[in-house]
This record gives structure tokens, sequence and C-alpha cells, in this order.
């Protein structure tokens, strides 16, 4: 698995947490629609940013 900071190992931890991102953007960007999908089911700002408390939460739920 990439790194937990990396556009890939973003992608891959919310992909195996069911936010797949369905928009097939830039592998080298962040997600934005799957962060967002992310963030709303865990009550966080939808901002599609991937901000500290986004990345507090990510790492909780996969911490690997």
């Amino acid at each position: 698995m990439s790194a937990l900071d990396s556009p890939t190992g973003v992608r891959q931890r919310l992909s195996n947490l069911g936010f797949p991102d369905e928009e097939g953007g830039n592998p080298k960007e962040m997600p934005a629609g799957a962060l967002k999908k992310f963030q709303a089911k865990h009550e966080l700002e939808e901002n599609g940013k991937y901000d500290d408390r986004t990345k507090a939460k990510l790492h909780e739920l996969h911490p690997s």
C-alpha cells in the first residue's frame, strides 16, 4: 500500500473503505470527489481537501 500522504495511498484507502474515485482524475492529485463523500459520511467539512481532520479520520479507520 502506498504512503498515507500520497494521492495513490489516499485513493486506495478511500476505495477500500467504500469511497472509490469515480471521477478518474489525475492520479497525482487527491481524489476530491471521494474525499467529499468520505467527509460527509464522517461529519467533517466537505471541502474535498486532504486536511488534518480528514487525514486523522482516514488514518483512524485505515491505518495501514
